[in-house]
C-alpha cells in the first residue's frame, strides 16, 4: 500500500539537441481519510498540529498526488460534512544531458517546488482551520465516524487508488457517558491501509489489521 515514488520525467537528447520527454512513471493517487477525535477523553495527547498537515501534504504530493477527506470523532459524528482537499502531484524532472540541460532542469524544478510550497500553505490553512478544533466534545462516537470513512473509501472513483485511513483516537466508543465502553458492530474495511494513533482499542475494525503508532508523525510516515 505504501507508495514513496516521485513522478520522474526523463528527457532524452541527441546530437541535434532535440530534447523530448520519454517515459513518465505514473503511480496510483493517494486517498487519505482522517478521523480526528475531539472529545475531552483524549485532550492530553493525539493533538493534531499544522506541522502534521505539512508533513501529510509532502507525503501525498510526492507520492503521485491525491485527495484528503477528514472527519471529527465527536458526540454525534454523523452530523458533519466532510473536510476535503485535492493535492496535486509534484512532478520533478531529471535530465540526462550536458551542463546546460541540467541547468534548465534545475530551474524548472525550482519553479515546481516553489508552486508546491504555495499549494502546501493553502492546504494547511484550508484543512487546519476546519479540522484542528479544541477537544471539548463530551462523548466519543467512533461508530458513526467509521461509517463516514467507510462510505468515502468505497466510492467508485477511488477504486484503483491507494487508500489509507488514519484514526487519531484512543479507540474508546462512549456515547452515553457510562463507566463501561459502549459497543457496536465492527466495520469491515478491505484494501485499506489503516493506521491508529495512541489507540487502546481497535477491535471495531475488521478486514485490515491496523498499524498502531504512538505519534501522528509516525502515522503519516506509514502512508
Amino acid at each position: 500500500m505504501r507508495t514513496f515514488i516521485f513522478f520522474l520525467a526523463f528527457l532524452s537528447f541527441s546530437c541535434n539537441d532535440d530534447n523530448e520527454p520519454v517515459d513518465i512513471v505514473e503511480e496510483s493517487p493517494q486517498l487519505v481519510v482522517i478521523l480526528y477525535d475531539i472529545s475531552k477523553s483524549i485532550d492530553s495527547y493525539g493533538i493534531l498540529k499544522n506541522q502534521h498537515l505539512g508533513q501529510l501534504y509532502d507525503r501525498i504530493a510526492f507520492s503521485g498526488g491525491g485527495k484528503v477527506y477528514a472527519y471529527h470523532i465527536k458526540s454525534n459524528s454523523l452530523k458533519q460534512e466532510a473536510i476535503e482537499f485535492q493535492i496535486t502531484a509534484v512532478d520533478t524532472l531529471r535530465y540526462r544531458g550536458n551542463r546546460y540541460q541540467n541547468e534548465i532542469a534545475e530551474k524548472k524544478n525550482k519553479e515546481i517546488l516553489q508552486k508546491a510550497q504555495i499549494d502546501k500553505s493553502k492546504f494547511i490553512e484550508a484543512i487546519g482551520t476546519q479540522l484542528i478544533l479544541p477537544k471539548e466534545e463530551g462523548y466519543t462516537d467512533i461508530e458513526n465516524a467509521l461509517k463516514l470513512a467507510e462510505v468515502t473509501l468505497e466510492q467508485v472513483e477511488f477504486k484503483v487508488w491507494d487508500k489509507h485511513l488514519i484514526i487519531i483516537s484512543d479507540g474508546i466508543h462512549d456515547i452515553r457517558g457510562g463507566l463501561a465502553e459502549d459497543s457496536f458492530e465492527p466495520v469491515q474495511f478491505s484494501d485499506v491501509n489503516i493506521i491508529m494513533v495512541r489507540a487502546s482499542k481497535h477491535h471495531f475494525i475488521e478486514g485490515s489489521s491496523p498499524v498502531l503508532t504512538n505519534t501522528i508523525s509516525d502515522a503519516i510516515n506509514n502512508l
